[in-house]
């Protein structure tokens, strides 16, 4: 089913009603082998994310999902999209812990998950994303340390966590580095200590 099919773009809508099967038809998009770009962003879709996304093309570079009513979890699923290069489902509902799998997205370049309900921890294997050049995961419920591994992340220059319950001190290996984020935002939050200095 729809195998020439390359982008799919309905953003900027009143699609959905806010309601639990909203994401359903995400499903029949399984087989569009060719698809690069899916942005259903600005929407009223409501639902959790369905597992048969860990199925869609594996040429997806960009996944939009944000501004819209999206609860739930994010499937480990989302892993399998190596290809991806950009990931957006900020202003949702979601739940839950970022998942790990997140780790094997290593084309990935921008990722904003801010504006949700996340807790746990920040996964320290998002320090293996080495394209990343923008992270947004502020206004959630993140809990812990920032991780030291995201001084992995040598093009990143957009690091924003603000508006979350993180606590410690903020690790020299991120801050005052000739690498470090041109942007950095880590208001409102718990932290504690010194500013380091290098």
């Amino acid at each position: 089913m729809l195998p020439r099919l390359e982008f799919f773009l309905i953003g900027d809508n009143f699609l959905g009603n806010g309601g639990g099967d909203d994401l359903r038809f995400l499903c029949s998009l399984k087989n569009a082998s060719n698809l690069r770009e899916m942005i259903i962003a600005i929407n009223n879709f409501g639902g959790v994310l369905p597992d048969c996304i860990s199925n869609f093309s594996t040429t997806l570079r960009t996944l939009a999902l944000e501004q819209n009513k999206i609860f739930g979890s994010i499937p480990p699923g989302l892993g399998n999209l190596i290809t991806l290069e950009s990931l957006s489902a900020r202003d949702n509902r979601l739940s839950g812990h970022i998942p790990l799998e997140i780790e094997n997205l290593s084309k990935l370049q921008y990722l904003d998950l801010s504006g949700n309900n996340f807790s746990g921890n920040i996964p320290p294997s998002l320090g293996n994303l080495k394209l990343l050049s923008k992270l947004f995961l502020g206004g959630n419920n993140l809990s812990g340390v920032i991780p030291s591994s995201l001084a992995e992340c040598r093009n990143l220059w957009v690091l924003s966590l603000s508006s979350n319950n993180l606590r410690g001190s903020l690790p020299p290996e991120l801050i005052g580095l000739s690498f470090s984020p041109i942007y950095i935002d880590l208001s409102a939050n718990q932290f504690t200590g010194v500013l380091p200095m290098k």
